[in-house]
Formats: structure tokens, C-alpha cells, sequence
């Protein structure tokens, strides 16, 4: 099981927000490992004939040297948490030539989540955040409950930036 929790947070009043969410948006997709060239390749192309502006994946097995080819594939800014080759690991790629750009970005050293602050052209400022939490084993739950937790923790400290 994961959990892709990734929301829409405005500096503007609720007018505008309702407004700007119509312009943008978003896709989620658990890809369960994209490190195999061929798949990769296929997912990239499968994302870049969706109509989203903003893809947040999930479980890539990913490490530096896969994004450095990711980066070139996509063609779009692309942010990357590592988790192993074989576990974890999330993505969040901002479709090419888009008006969006990352103002601050904070990355997970475990491949848990990845919290971005983005611009848009008219400068509305959005926060975007892309989690996985797995919860397969039950002797994890305690681990599970520290890592949300501090999550939450950490979720609330950027809401506080926004104000």
C-alpha cells in the first residue's frame, strides 16, 4: 500500500485558488520500479501524452545516476528522493516548457517524500508534496507512526512559511 498525499496550498485568497487550480493539473502513478531502461522509457512517454502539469510517482528504485538519465529523457525539471534500488523512492517531474518553477525544495534522504514550494508566472506560489509510506509489515507500525508523525510535523512547519 502507499499514500500519495499531494496538495494545492495558496498564498492568494480562495477566489484565486479555485481559479488557478482549473489551469493545473495533476497525476499521481505508483510506477513499482523504473530503473529497467525500457520501462522507463515507456512510462516517460506514457506521462508526456497525459495533460498534467504536475507528476508526482512513486516507488522508482531510483539513484542519482538514474535521475541524471531521467533528467535528459524527460526534458522537464525533475526532483528525485532515493530510497534503494529495490524499495522506496519518489519522483515529481513538472511537465517541459511549463510556466511552473521550483522556488524551494526539499528532498527526503530515504525516499519518503519531497516537498516543493513552485511559482507560477503570475507568481502564485503553491506547495506540492508527494509521500510514500508503506506499511507492509506489521512489526513496521511503529516506525510507520514516528516516520507520519514527523511527517505531519514537518507539513505543518511549511504551512506556517505560506503565512
Amino acid at each position: 500500500m502507499f499514500i500519495s498525499l499531494f496538495s494545492v496550498l495558496f498564498n492568494s485568497n480562495q477566489c484565486q485558488c479555485s481559479s488557478v487550480m482549473s489551469v493545473f493539473k495533476f497525476l499521481s502513478l505508483n510506477v513499482r520500479g523504473v530503473r529497467n531502461r525500457e520501462k522507463g522509457r515507456s512510462i516517460f512517454a506514457y506521462l508526456k501524452n497525459q495533460k498534467a502539469n504536475v507528476y508526482f510517482l512513486q516507488e522508482t528504485f531510483s539513484n542519482s545516476s538514474d535521475e541524471k538519465i531521467w533528467a535528459a529523457e524527460w526534458g522537464g525539471q525533475i526532483f528525485c528522493s532515493h530510497g534503494s534500488d529495490h524499495s522506496k523512492g519518489v519522483c515529481i517531474l513538472i511537465k517541459p516548457n511549463s510556466t511552473l518553477h521550483a522556488e524551494i525544495v526539499e528532498l527526503d534522504t530515504n525516499g519518503k517524500f519531497i516537498i516543493l514550494r513552485l511559482k507560477t508566472q503570475g507568481e502564485t506560489s503553491l506547495n506540492v508534496v508527494n509521500v510514500y509510506a508503506v506499511n507492509k509489515v506489521p512489526c513496521l507500525c511503529r516506525e510507520q507512526s514516528e516516520f507520519l508523525d514527523s511527517f505531519s510535523k514537518k507539513l505543518y512547519r511549511w504551512l506556517i512559511l505560506l503565512i
